[in-house]
């Protein structure tokens, strides 16, 4: 299964970003079932959307909009573990700071079924060390 990070889901929301392109056709073509995603990321894409610069900052109304519209395509996951063995492991693998964050949501969606998450932030990832997981940049081949 595939997951998503808040980072595409952002840039496939706001046709201004970067990414929007190939974030926005991911999007397009959610696999049987649709993509998993971390309830964080959920959280921390609106969170993201609602605290933009003015002229990029959208309401919270409207993002709750565009992320129910994503509903169908999206299957939200709830971390099921014991944060305390997130720590250890946090602590095992060298992770601090922001990068714990990026641990829960790997964490999180890889328990769900997960082999994959779409991220255009790939550095925050690469530390992340889980049994036939991976992350990835969004790309023509998924």
């Amino acid at each position: 299964m595939i997951a998503l990070d808040s980072s595409v889901l952002v840039a496939g929301l706001c046709a201004w970003h970067t990414h929007h392109r190939e974030s926005a056709a991911v999007l397009a073509q959610s696999p049987p079932g649709g993509f998993l995603v971390a309830s964080h990321s959920l959280l921390e894409t609106f969170a993201v959307l609602t605290r933009l610069p003015p002229g990029q900052r959208l309401s919270p109304r409207s993002v709750v909009t565009l992320l129910e519209a994503l509903q169908p395509r999206l299957t939200v996951v709830a971390p099921t573990f014991d944060p305390w063995m997130l720590l250890k492991q946090a602590l095992s693998q060298g992770t601090t700071g922001g990068q714990t964050y990026d641990l829960l949501i790997a964490t999180t969606v890889a328990q769900a079924g997960a082999t994959t998450l779409l991220t255009w932030n790939i550095r925050h990832f690469r530390q992340i060390n889980l049994l036939g997981f991976q992350a990835q940049t969004p790309g023509p081949t998924l």
